[in-house]
């Protein structure tokens, strides 16, 4: 599809954040510049990482192809891309994309057609392995979707099947979701996520908190099976290390998600201590992956929690209305 540095009034904003590498992102751009016929529509390149990306010729060969700004923003944290995005958009209709994410050739045709009925407010599609199997540790952590399919978080995959249909909103993983801008907002944003390895105790519930929010308000997702990615993920992330890992950051996410309802600290603690107890003593009646994912989920909790109880600053992160501010 041919494409121009910039676009009036374009349909759509494409937003990718990354920390690099450049070699990170060239896959998804390559993607993107062989895109079935699309109305106008705009990519912005958010650049998240600790130092500025070098693009050279590697990424602006993609300027001739592609609709293509890249935007920098130096606050930490995928939140504040994700807001920088939301502050640079020209359009109203913004697709977030991971940038290991490669999206099949009808992906971005797909969802301008569903956002032309002004009920779309969230839409997704299917997020697919790039690899054709995964190791067992992996393959135990499905989860079955309601109404038909099945998930895994850890991974962000998702197979609702091959037809359109609604599906709760935090099932629209923030790697391949299109919202409007005036529902982000009206959800109060995307609370914090991925964090540099030394701010990882300020993660959040991602995504996950504005969908909830919108819930709330009666919203849905529209699954689109046409909205396809494939998921280009590191094989680091597949080792049985990188699984207790996530679990991890998953507890702390689930103990942010329950100290923003107001629940207590301490109550949440005893709750989490007997939740692993409980995981150490009935998992060996479990398959090995789940009880592995399990106590470390639980500990993860358990340690978000006792920084949160010893910790000034974090409480002060969690106890903010919302993150809207943090954007370059």
């Amino acid at each position: 599809m041919s494409g121009t540095s910039a676009n009036v009034n374009p349909a759509i904003t494409v937003v990718i954040p990354t920390v690099g590498p450049v070699e990170a992102v060239l896959g998804t751009l390559q993607a993107l510049s062989v895109q079935s016929q699309a109305p106008a529509w705009e990519l912005l390149l958010i650049d998240n990482g600790s130092e500025p990306l070098n693009p050279a010729n590697r990424i602006r060969q993609f300027t001739d192809t592609l609709p293509l700004r890249i935007v920098r923003c130096a606050i930490p944290g995928l939140h504040a891309a994700r807001h920088t995005g939301l502050v640079h958009a020209a359009a109203e209709v913004l697709v977030y994309l991971d940038d290991d994410m490669q999206p099949e050739p009808d992906w971005l045709a797909s969802l301008v057609a569903a956002f032309e009925d002004p009920a779309t407010v969230l839409a997704t599609g299917p997020i697919q392995a790039a690899r054709p199997s995964l190791p067992p540790d992996w393959e135990a952590l499905w989860e079955p979707l309601p109404g038909g399919g099945r998930c895994l978080p850890g991974l962000s995959l998702l197979d609702a099947g091959t037809e359109r249909r609604l599906l709760p909103p935090w099932y629209a993983f923030g790697g391949n979701l299109a919202i409007r801008k005036s529902s982000v907002l009206a959800g109060g944003g995307f609370r914090p996520d991925a964090m540099p390895p030394a701010l990882g105790w300020l993660r959040g519930d991602g995504e996950t908190g504005l969908a909830v929010a919108l819930a709330r308000q009666g919203v849905q997702a529209l699954y689109l099976p046409a909205a396809a990615v494939q998921h280009h993920f590191d094989m680091a992330r597949l080792s049985r290390a990188a699984l207790g890992q996530r679990a991890r950051k998953e507890g702390y996410s689930y103990a942010y998600s329950n100290l923003r309802e107001q629940r207590s600290a301490w109550y949440l603690l005893a709750a989490s201590l007997c939740a692993l107890l409980a995981a150490l003593i009935t998992g060996w009646t479990r398959p090995p992956a789940l009880r592995r994912w399990r106590c470390a989920n639980r500990l993860g909790r358990v340690a978000y929690l006792l920084r949160y109880l010893r910790n000034a600053e974090l409480r002060r992160w969690v106890a903010r209305p919302h993150y809207l501010d943090d954007h370059g």
